[in-house]
C-alpha cells in the first residue's frame, strides 16, 4: 500500500475531500541551487490534487490525514497510459508494413500514419479505461489514519 498525506478541506456525509501537494524531488537535492532543471520544477509549481474518499472515521475538516493506494491500482494505471498507446502503434505499423506493403500502395507513408494513428487509438482506449477506474477510486484509496497531533505553528516577526 502506498501512503501520502493529504488535508481534509470538505466532508460531504461519508465522503470526506482531500487535498494533497504534488512533491518533486528537486527540493530534496543538494544541487537544486546550480541546477537548471530546478529553475524550471519552481517555475512550474505543481497544483494539489483533491481526492474524494469514502469513510467511516470521525474526522473534520482541517485534519491532515494519510490516504492508502493499492499498489495494483498504480500499476493497471500505468500499463494503461504506458503500453496501450504503444501496442497500438507497433500493432497498425506492422498492419500497414504487412497489408498495404504487399498490395503496394502508397509506400512507408501510409504506414507511419497508420503507426500514428494506432497509437492515438491506444491512447483513446487507455483514457477510457482510466476514466472507468477513476469512476471507482473511492475502491482504490483508503483514509488510513487522522494524525491527531497537529502542532499549529505561528510566526511572529521580531522586528525592532
Amino acid at each position: 500500500m502506498l501512503e501520502e498525506k493529504g488535508k481534509i478541506i470538505s466532508i460531504e456525509d461519508d465522503l470526506v475531500w482531500v487535498q494533497t501537494q504534488i512533491k518533486t524531488t528537486c527540493g530534496t537535492c543538494k544541487a537544486k541551487d546550480s541546477c537548471g532543471t530546478s529553475a524550471v520544477a519552481k517555475a512550474f509549481s505543481p497544483k494539489p490534487n483533491v481526492i474524494s474518499v469514502q469513510t467511516d472515521m470521525s474526522v473534520k475538516v482541517g485534519d491532515n490525514v494519510v490516504l492508502g493506494i493499492d499498489e495494483g491500482f498504480v500499476v493497471l494505471s500505468s500499463f494503461y497510459v504506458y503500453i496501450l498507446p504503444i501496442f497500438g502503434f507497433m500493432l497498425f505499423a506492422l498492419l500497414g508494413e504487412q497489408v498495404l506493403e504487399s498490395q503496394n500502395l502508397l509506400g512507408e507513408l501510409t504506414t507511419v500514419l497508420l503507426a500514428f494513428f494506432g497509437g492515438w487509438l491506444g491512447y483513446l482506449l487507455a483514457r477510457r479505461k482510466l476514466a472507468n477506474v477513476a469512476c471507482r477510486n473511492n475502491e482504490n484509496i483508503l483514509l488510513l489514519s487522522v494524525d491527531t497531533d497537529q502542532i499549529p505553528i505561528t510566526f511572529t516577526p521580531s522586528c525592532k
